[in-house]
């Protein structure tokens, strides 16, 4: 199904463009509330973006 003459890293990088944007266009579709989300994931999200930075 592939050509031989693809390299393997521009492969992946297809795959990878590929798999970014199934998962943005699933993100939009759900489209959950951001805060609802972050206090799920973090309780003190935050504190946990001061920390990164």
């Amino acid at each position: 199904m592939l050509r031989r003459e693809l390299s393997l890293p521009v492969a992946i990088g297809i795959i990878v463009v590929v798999l970014l944007l199934v998962v943005a266009i699933f993100w939009r579709k759900a489209s959950p509330p951001t805060e609802a989300v972050l206090q799920k994931w973090a309780p003190h999200p935050q504190q946990q973006q001061m920390q990164r930075r």
